[in-house]
């Protein structure tokens, strides 16, 4: 009889929070344990290669290619009648042939395809990384397909543990609390200086950051009037706004530049976009800002309190006020942008408090929210939801 493997299946491999969580846990994993896994993403991204040489992996998404003219609607209708069911019977097929033990959903968006999977029969764990609006953005069809498959479900923050419970009828003992974590590497090839200097912002300037997707959630719409109100404050103006993470492309970003020219605050602003190494960005931070009004345990938080960065968070907007508490930030009333600014302020003319809070948040990640301490109780989880290992 072949030895059970694990199907591990992610909505993307996108360089973002989950994917990036579902990687770590896998290297480790894999480093750590003899428990056999394959691999499916619902989408391709820039880590998939990096899922690739760690496990057989397999594409969910059909491989559309957009043909105009009359070309396009011939190949259409086939992918239609023939090309669309024989990449999903071929899919299924093969993924039955790898003896699969237990699937394991990395996120609430896998819905469909757990519903796709149901003839395998095993028990299901699906990792929650969402809250109230991630989930419902996936759709009310990907939810129930959710919670009708789902054995066990694992939380990455109370806050997220908390909306399931009050939310949907799943018994607390069906839900396991693991918050979000990071390997703990803090090493960086380029020198702050040199960073600062290449983003023309000097070398004696105190540099406020933050990070996240371009949208509403994360709070992009709020990062020009932070700024703005804390220049307005201010009574020199040495202090600058940098936003790592998110596409160009986008029409929120051409507002928020539209914003910075208007408001005059423009020289102050840096937005360089998604970055394969955001920590050389975040070494340069003096604090980090979450402007997000939902996030359930952002790992860039995590990250930069492993650089000694104080944490400023809205209070309500998720999981964070978790680890900032008392000695790592600021939480502030939600949505309160003046507090921000007040607490920046606070910051910038207290260096010693500011460095203080900055190590607690490091000795805090490293205490509680770490790969090596995380990722063992995950094991737990697995073997107790019936995989045999």
């Amino acid at each position: 009889m072949s030895k059970k493997k694990i199907l591990f299946v992610s909505h993307d491999a996108s360089r973002t929070g989950a994917p990036l969580v579902l990687l770590h846990f896998l290297k480790w994993l894999k480093q750590n344990t003899d428990i056999a896994f394959v691999i499916l993403l619902k989408r391709g991204g820039e880590l998939q290669s990096e899922f690739e040489a760690l496990a057989p992996t397999y594409i969910y998404s059909f491989p559309y290619q957009p043909i105009i003219g009359l070309k396009g609607k011939i190949i259409a209708n086939w992918n239609t009648y023939i090309g669309i069911p024989s990449y999903y019977n071929k899919l299924r097929r093969i993924i039955s042939q790898h003896s699969i033990g237990l699937i394991y959903a990395n996120s609430v968006g896998n819905g469909h395809i757990l519903n796709f999977l149901s003839d395998l029969k095993c028990p299901v764990i699906t990792h929650i990384h969402e809250l109230a609006y991630g989930i419902y953005a996936n759709g009310e069809e990907n939810l129930k397909y959710v919670l009708k498959y789902t054995n066990h479900y694992i939380a990455v923050s109370k806050a997220v543990q908390n909306n399931l419970l009050a939310s949907y009828t799943i018994p607390e003992i069906n839900i396991s609390l693991v918050y979000e974590f990071v390997p703990n590497q803090t090493t960086t090839d380029i020198t702050n200086n040199k960073l600062r200097s290449s983003l023309g912002i000097p070398e004696d300037a105190f540099i406020v950051g933050t990070s996240g997707t371009m949208d509403l959630r994360k709070g992009f719409d709020l990062f020009i009037t932070l700024a703005n109100i804390v220049h307005q404050k201010a009574d020199k103006k040495d202090i600058y706004f940098i936003w790592i993470g998110g596409n160009l492309d986008n029409g929120h970003y051409e507002i928020v530049k539209m914003d910075a020219e208007k408001t005059g605050i423009k020289p102050f602003i840096r937005i360089p976009g998604a970055q394969k190494n955001p920590l050389d960005f975040f070494v340069m931070f003096d604090v980090f800002v979450l402007l997000s009004r939902e996030d359930p345990f952002p790992l860039v938080c995590l990250e930069n309190a492993l650089l000694q960065k104080p944490i400023i968070c809205f209070e309500n907007g998720g999981g964070m006020p978790e680890l900032v508490e008392n000695d790592c930030g600021f939480v502030v009333p939600y949505l309160d942008i003046n507090s921000i600014a007040d607490k920046i302020l606070y910051l910038k003319q207290n260096p010693a408090i500011k460095h203080t809070l900055g190590k607690n948040a490091q000795e805090k990640v490293s205490q509680r929210y770490e790969l090596s301490i995380c990722a063992p109780q995950i094991v737990d989880i697995i073997k107790k939801a019936g995989f045999p290992y």
